[in-house]
């Protein structure tokens, strides 16, 4: 995918770039009105222009406005600029600095290893269920996927 550089979404300011994955590049940035620092997901120009994106795009964005849960990172802004599509999530941590993640969280010498896992597990599951409430059918009908993050 070709590299560009985005100062400004939206109103989001682009820090620095975190990765790229199948949805697009994922980016450190903040809310430039209050400084709120974000994760900035913007969609690959290739997925924006898939067929029926704007329709799941919309139903997404509408789904995602009726959901909070203290196990599921809270969505700013699913929003478009300049015909660049963006996903914009709290920061669930504090900091940059202090942002943990699945990847990164290492269990092998954990105290207590097996009730710590046992608690991700359940709060993983907990979160995916509040999903489910929202709307039974979108699950059902594959608008709900694996990778919302």
């Amino acid at each position: 995918m070709e590299q560009k550089e985005i100062p400004k979404l939206g109103s989001y300011s682009i820090l620095q770039e975190l990765y790229e994955d199948a949805w697009g590049i994922v980016y450190k940035a903040v809310r430039t009105r209050d400084k709120t620092a974000v994760l900035l997901r913007v969609i690959s120009p290739e997925l924006s222009k898939a067929e029926n994106f704007l329709v799941r795009f919309d139903l997404l964005k509408s789904i995602l406005s009726t959901i909070s849960h203290d196990n599921l990172v809270k969505v700013d802004a699913l929003d478009c600029d300049s015909n660049i599509y963006y996903i914009a999530k709290i920061l669930p941590a504090p900091s940059f600095q202090e942002l943990r993640t699945l990847s990164s969280f290492d269990t092998r010498e954990t105290p207590n290893r097996h009730g710590t896992l046992e608690l991700l597990f359940k709060g993983v599951a907990d979160g995916l269920s509040a999903l489910e409430q929202v709307n039974k059918s979108y699950f059902q009908n594959g608008i709900i996927h694996d990778s919302l993050s």
